[in-house]
């Protein structure tokens, strides 16, 4: 005969309008905390939350959670969690993204990630959802990005080239100098490199300084005559003095600082790093260039053009590319070229006004030319991370997508900046043919 207490774990009761478990809490995943009176009063305090699909109530503190998913389901005595309504399964399940099927007429309909068959679309491993327009992942290593191990402890965005002398992939990365985070970036960001053996790192070796405060927004990229740019907004000069968060010296500040300028370069990744001048300085520039020199500078709405990147710089030679729609104002994009045509993955969240903390709200666009752009998919990316071992975190905000291409053009690994006081640079290798265990970063 069940004990009363493994009876009472399992049995799921219905009260107050939600379901309850028993000596069961959510662990993680958690949008707010409040004292309320009862599991009931939690209960209600989720159904009238947005976002909130489950809660756990701890008697001992009246402490109530309210979670954006019951993925941590564990046993915990006198722990008591719930779901809104009366029906359904608890914790909820979602439906999962769908890996195609969408119909279609051509490979636009299906994003550019896949191939219109028989009037339905067929996905690239790389590309899942009905229209192929979410990224499509493998779980993610512990160990991965730019985190502790690396001595950069507050990184935020930036990516990675295979330098083609060592075999190493070299990373580019916005760190905020003196201990601080993010909440100093205008004036404590400068930008570092980063050594890994893997595109999704970890990047915890020769970790060495490159431009200093105030840049940001690191974003590299090899031009076609083989020359390095390093672009960023600031141009290397402290602008309103460098906080200094921590007692520790900081291990990458100050040095020996090239000469200021908005874009740098180099003939070799490991530099030294010269000033690139007549560049535009453009918000969150994110470069692509043609085989024949031609090239173009996204920024948060607009594209830039000029047949070379010495220019000249037309400035009526710009386009609008992702349009501001009501909340949803772009940033941080980032633009490459596969087979069929150009993609963009974009922050659809600047200011955190379109979309609250923990929710998916990355953009996927798509184009033929690079100059005009479809309307986006959002969410294509967000803030549900999954872990090789089979843990999952959900982060507030996921921002700076930036993409490594494998030799084919095809995506390979996808960097993300997440959190705020704790922030770090997440490598997430995309799924590739045979794999079969995959996720996407818009549901738990």
């Amino acid at each position: 005969m069940r004990s009363a207490f493994v009876a009472g774990l399992l049995a799921t009761t219905v009260a107050n309008q939600c379901q309850t478990l028993s000596n069961t809490d959510f662990n993680g995943n958690d949008l707010s905390r409040s004292t309320v009176a009862d599991p009931g009063a939690c209960c209600t305090l989720c159904s009238q939350t947005a976002g909130c699909r489950v809660y756990t109530f701890i008697p001992s503190s009246s402490s109530c959670f309210l979670k954006t998913s019951g993925a941590g389901q564990r046993t915990m005595s006198s722990y008591t969690s719930g779901c809104p309504g009366s029906s359904g399964t608890c914790p909820p399940t979602s439906p999962p993204v769908p890996w195609g099927g969408g119909k279609c007429t051509d490979d636009w309909s299906c994003s550019l990630g896949g191939d219109c068959s028989h009037g339905r679309c067929v996905c690239d491993p790389q590309y899942t959802g009905e229209h192929c327009g979410v990224m499509r992942l493998r779980r993610t290593k512990l160990q991965n990005g730019v985190g502790p191990s690396s001595g950069a402890n507050h990184t935020w965005g930036g990516h990675s080239m295979l330098d083609p002398d060592s075999g190493e992939w070299v990373g580019f990365f916005s760190y905020m100098a003196g201990g601080c985070d993010l909440g100093t970036w205008q004036s404590n960001s400068m930008i570092v490199s980063a050594v890994a053996d893997a595109p999704d790192g970890p990047y915890d070796q020769k970790v060495q300084p490159v431009t200093g405060p105030w840049s940001h927004n690191a974003m590299i990229s090899r031009h076609p005559n083989g020359t390095y740019f390093l672009f960023h907004i600031g141009d290397g000069t402290t602008k309103r003095g460098i906080a200094n968060c921590s007692s520790r010296p900081d291990p990458f500040y100050p040095f020996h600082e090239p000469p200021s300028c908005n874009t740098h370069a180099s003939d070799r990744l490991e530099g030294p790093w010269r000033p690139a001048p007549g560049i535009p300085a453009i918000n969150n520039p994110a470069p692509f260039f043609f085989d024949n020199g031609t090239t173009l500078i996204y920024g948060r709405t607009d594209v830039h053009w000029a047949p070379s990147i010495d220019g000249p710089w037309d400035p009526s030679h710009k386009r609008t590319t992702v349009p501001v729609s009501g909340k949803m104002v772009p940033e941080d994009p980032f633009v490459w070229r596969e087979p069929r045509g150009f993609h963009m993955l974009f922050n659809a969240n600047s200011g955190h006004s379109n979309c609250a903390a923990k929710t998916p709200c990355g953009g996927h666009a798509w184009s033929r030319d690079g100059l005009a752009w479809s309307v986006p998919t959002i969410p294509a990316f967000g803030t549900i991370v999954h872990y090789e071992d089979n843990s999952t975190r959900v982060y507030d905000y996921v921002e700076r997508p930036q993409i490594v291409q494998d030799t084919n053009g095809r995506p390979l690994t996808l960097f993300v900046g997440h959190g705020y006081s704790d922030i770090h640079t997440l490598a997430i290798m995309f799924c590739q043919e045979g794999d079969d265990d995959c996720v996407t970063m818009i549901q738990s």
